[in-house]
């Protein structure tokens, strides 16, 4: 949906599509808990009503860092945040007050990597730099070890062997296969 609005020139208005869509899906979520319905997979999948607004939330940031920041920015930003607290009903077992929080705490973690305090702290750069091994090993280390502090840890560590043994040395040959 989203897509279509920016295909037919709406990139100016990122921040206006975003608030339309939030207050839409607000809508459709009150409709969806009241009812039992609505987890149709193509309404999912066109909508996204259970994880658009991290998409929003991302969009929002980006245009605060590339200086297309206006009232609505921040407004849809915030609006973004405020979605979470619907919770994650799918898959997560989690309370939306939990989701909420680990959602605006990401959010803020993002605004935060765009501003050079993050930057110049040694131990966001490092998390940053083993971030898409973590991406990929987290879901499988929850899935054998669960939801835990002690899930979080081993999941880091393997993130940082992953890029310490398997990304930097795969990236190195790459650059000099190319070279």
């Amino acid at each position: 949906m989203m897509g279509s609005l920016f295909a037919l020139g709406g990139i100016r208005y990122a921040d206006r599509f975003a608030l339309a869509w939030i207050v839409a899906m607000t809508g459709l979520r009150v409709a969806m808990i009241l009812t039992n319905h609505g987890h149709f997979w193509l309404f999912q999948l066109l909508l996204m009503p259970l994880f658009g607004n991290l998409f929003i939330a991302g969009m929002m940031l980006y245009r605060l860092h590339s200086g297309r920041k206006n009232q609505a920015t921040w407004i849809a930003l915030l609006a973004a945040g405020l979605y979470s607290s619907f919770g994650r009903p799918d898959w997560a077992t989690i309370t939306p007050t939990i989701y909420f929080c680990v959602n605006a705490a990401f959010i803020g973690a993002v605004y935060l990597a765009t501003t050079r305090l993050a930057l110049t702290n040694r131990a966001l750069v490092w998390l940053g730099a083993c971030s898409y091994s973590l991406y990929l090993l987290h879901d499988a280390v929850f899935m054998i070890a669960g939801h835990s502090l002690l899930a979080i840890a081993v999941a880091i560590m393997l993130a940082q062997f992953s890029r310490a043994y398997i990304e930097r040395p795969a990236q190195l040959w790459a650059r000099g296969k190319n070279a």
